[in-house]
């Protein structure tokens, strides 16, 4: 599996952001529409940090994963200038 995410760490990374995306909306507004209710805006602000956070700390892993400690230690020095 490495191995796969390693050839392809862009289109993977990508699949893995629109699966999380797609869960954490289910997550948080799935049983309203379940119920048949609508989405209120209040759902939105719940949604917007769990889809930005679930993201970024993803991208911090597949660069884990795709990199290893080498990859992290270069993330962690652009984020810093």
């Amino acid at each position: 599996m490495r191995k796969l995410l390693r050839r392809h760490p862009l289109t993977s990374y990508f699949s893995f952001a629109f699966l999380l995306s797609g869960g954490g909306f289910l997550a948080a507004v799935g049983p309203r529409l379940l119920r048949g209710a609508s989405v209120r805006a209040s759902d939105a602000l719940i949604l917007f940090p769990i889809l930005v956070l679930g993201v970024a700390i993803g991208g911090v892993a597949w660069t884990s994963i795709v990199d290893g400690r080498d990859g992290l230690r270069e993330l962690w020095s652009r984020m810093g200038r």
